[in-house]
C-alpha cells in the first residue's frame, strides 16, 4: 500500500515537472545569444537613439532565414495602445548576427 501511494505521488508530480521544463525552454529559446543583443542595440540606439535600459530585446521567430527579435519600449508595456500607435518593433539579423538585415514596425 506505501509503495502504491509513492506511485500515485510521483504520477501527480510529473505533469508540473513537465510544464516546468516547458517553460524553461521556451525561456532558452527566447534568450538572445550576446552577440545578437549588440548587434540590437547598436542598432536600436543608431536609429532610435534609446538608452538600452529603456527597452528590452526578446528572441521572436517569424519565418526568416535570419534571427528575429522583439525590440520593447518598457514604456508601452501595460498601456493599451491604438493600432500601429506603439514605437516598439521587430528586427532581423543575418543567422551569424552580424549585421541587422530588416526591421518591422508592430500593427
Amino acid at each position: 500500500m506505501r509503495r502504491m501511494g509513492l506511485m500515485v505521488m510521483v504520477v501527480l508530480a510529473l505533469p508540473g515537472a513537465e510544464a516546468l521544463a516547458g517553460i524553461q525552454r521556451a525561456q532558452t529559446a527566447t534568450a538572445a545569444p550576446e552577440q545578437c543583443l549588440k548587434i540590437v542595440r547598436d542598432y536600436v540606439k543608431r536609429t532610435r537613439g534609446w538608452d538600452a535600459s529603456t527597452y528590452m530585446v526578446e528572441g521572436e521567430s517569424v519565418g526568416s532565414p535570419g534571427r528575429g527579435f522583439s525590440v520593447m519600449l518598457l514604456a508601452e508595456m501595460g498601456v493599451l495602445l491604438p493600432p500601429g500607435g506603439g514605437q516598439s518593433f521587430h528586427v532581423d539579423t543575418d543567422r551569424e548576427c552580424s549585421r541587422v538585415v530588416g526591421e518591422l514596425a508592430y500593427q
